[in-house]
């Protein structure tokens, strides 16, 4: 075994030769290992860098791409917005439904008011079935029917033979008024007659009373006696007279009566009749 005399001052140290070999190859391993170890550390370290200056920038890129999406989505739904107001601007209004045949307050004439469609009310009408006498209609023909079957028909007056064409329903009342009428004017021959007679006799008998007063006188007294004789006469047969008078009338008038039946018979004609 060697020995190495390493002097220095102050002292002097003996090393042994393969003491140092085996330090060296020590050392050499220490070092060999620090180094690698060194080198792992330094290798493993550049990589954590690496990674980590990889993640952030991936971050940075999922932080933009997040940004951009989210402006785009901000973008995206402010023209979404846009588009939904310019629809709703541009939108048509709301339909709002009208009746094209809404019920109106139909006027007629002399039928009045009646609630119906506005259609029915532009073909209806009032229709004069009669005299003075309305009636609602669908249209004209169904007026024309209904005045047909209220149709005016015939009546003859008995006191003057007259045809007129009157409501059926009024035939009897016209009939009888009619016939009043024909019994107060044979009533009224009758009273004429009677009163005809009832003067002429009265009359003949002052006549024949006259004339027989008048023989009576002659000379010049005659016509001053006569005057006596028309007067004697007239007083003699005067109460004659006025018990005719009383029976029969003093003239004509007396006998046809205020006219009354007749004017009865006239305002049903004119109520019923054409």
């Amino acid at each position: 075994m060697m020995a190495l005399l390493v002097m220095g001052p102050p002292y002097i140290v003996k090393i042994n030769m393969n003491k140092i070999k085996i330090l060296l190859i020590v050392l050499g391993i220490l070092l060999s290992s620090g180094i690698g170890l060194f080198v792992l550390y330094y290798e493993h370290g550049v990589r954590e860098k690496e990674t980590l200056h990889q993640e952030l920038n991936q971050l940075r890129e999922t932080i933009d791409e997040t940004k951009v999406e989210g402006a785009n989505t901000e973008i995206e739904q402010a023209q979404e917005d846009t588009v939904a107001e310019e629809v709703i601007n541009t939108s048509p209004p709301p339909v709002v439904f009208v009746d094209p045949n809404p019920i109106v307050d139909c006027l007629k004439d002399k039928c009045g008011t009646k609630k119906i469609t506005k259609s029915a009310c532009e073909t209806i009408v009032c229709c004069e079935i009669k005299n003075s006498v309305y009636k609602w209609a669908d249209n004209s023909n169904e007026c024309d029917l209904l005045k047909l079957e209220n149709a005016r028909q015939p009546i003859t007056l008995p006191h003057n033979g007259q045809v007129l064409y009157c409501d059926e329903s009024s035939h009897d009342a016209i009939k009888q008024a009619s016939e009043n009428i024909e019994k107060a004017k044979k009533a009224g021959d009758e009273c004429l007659k009677n009163q005809t007679d009832c003067r002429s006799k009265i009359d003949d008998e002052i006549f024949a009373c006259y004339n027989a007063c008048i023989y009576k006188y002659t000379g010049p007294d005659a016509i001053a006696l006569s005057n006596q004789c028309d007067r004697g006469c007239e007083s003699a047969y005067a109460s004659g007279k006025n018990l005719c008078y009383a029976k029969y009338g003093s003239s004509t008038l007396d006998c046809l009566g205020d006219g009354s039946k007749t004017a009865a018979l006239n305002k049903l004609i004119d109520k019923y009749c054409d």
